[in-house]
């Protein structure tokens, strides 16, 4: 007896003549019809469908410094050649050979629009203007996995850690340490990354970069790209109303700035109301300073 999962054999097939079964073959994540037949009987015909599910069983790695690092994927229905992964809405380098069970990909430097975040700071006295105290240890992103047409969520965050010493202090037990298990004491960012439409005179633009605070699009027929930036002006709101949150970061980070790196020569300078800047080094020659 012979039963095929699309193109692929079952194997170890057993049967009671009127029932049978076989060891399911790894499939990319789809739907396959259900085929079978003997030597002595022929082939049956059939309308059973076999649906491949897309999972994640296990994330290895799942945390990284802001420079990013490597991340294993354990699971079921990826597609060799058709399977991407996806953190914060950034797209991870696929890294050696994906099989339908295991994948490894290579996460570039988190977005600086969303490293920015690094610098928020909570106190529970109000116009606190302390830069020192603990700021953001961690950046949660989702981990989404797409192959084929299928896309889901893994249950295991990716962490991006804004202290570098803190990272420097778990990487002799980076294989052993699973990120719901990390602990900090200091804020714990988590922005999701949706997707939007943009419209540039009533044709769509489609975005080929989107994070909470910038965007990019192409329009059809068009060698333009529009970049739509949010300007963050309320860092110090917040719903809990049981400390305030204030952004407070130090001049020489990158990640005090949107633009990934500190002001250059001849570079127009705005601090936005709220936000609190800690001058660490000589800055370039600026061309404007202006401070709300």
């Amino acid at each position: 007896m012979h039963v095929f999962i699309g193109g692929a054999s079952c194997t170890n097939v057993t049967s009671n003549g009127a029932s049978l079964q076989c060891v399911l073959p790894q499939l990319p994540s789809g739907e396959y019809n259900v085929t079978g037949g003997s030597v002595q009987r022929g082939w049956a015909s059939s309308s059973l469908v076999f649906t491949s599910v897309l999972t994640v069983i296990s994330v290895k790695n799942s945390h990284s410094n802001l420079e990013g690092g490597e991340l294993y994927i354990h699971g079921n229905g990826f597609s060799p050649g058709n399977t991407s992964v996806a953190i914060c809405g950034s797209l991870c380098e696929m890294l050696n050979v994906v099989t339908t069970t295991d994948l490894s990909c290579l996460t570039g430097p988190l977005n600086a629009s969303i490293a920015v975040l690094c610098g928020l700071t909570y106190s529970v006295e109000e116009d606190s203007e302390d830069c020192q105290r603990a700021g953001a240890a961690l950046i949660q992103c989702d981990i989404q996995i797409k192959a084929n047409v299928d896309v889901v969520t893994a249950a295991t965050p990716f962490l991006f850690l804004c202290d570098d010493l803190a990272y420097s202090s778990l990487r002799p037990n980076k294989d052993s340490i699973n990120s719901s298990h990390v602990h900090f004491s200091a804020l714990l960012i988590s922005p999701k990354v949706e997707r939007d439409e943009v419209l540039i005179y009533n044709s769509s633009c489609n975005i080929t970069m989107e994070t909470e605070a910038e965007m990019e699009c192409e329009g059809p027929n068009q060698p333009i790209t529009a970049k739509i930036t949010e300007i963050w002006k309320n860092w110090g709101q917040n719903t809990q109303n049981t400390f305030q949150i204030q952004f407070c970061g130090r001049w020489s980070k990158n990640m005090t700035w949107l633009n990934g790196h500190p002001p250059q020569d001849g570079d127009n300078v705005t601090v936005e109301r709220g936000h609190i800047l800690l001058l660490d080094t000589n800055t370039s020659i600026l061309n404007m300073l202006h401070v709300k």
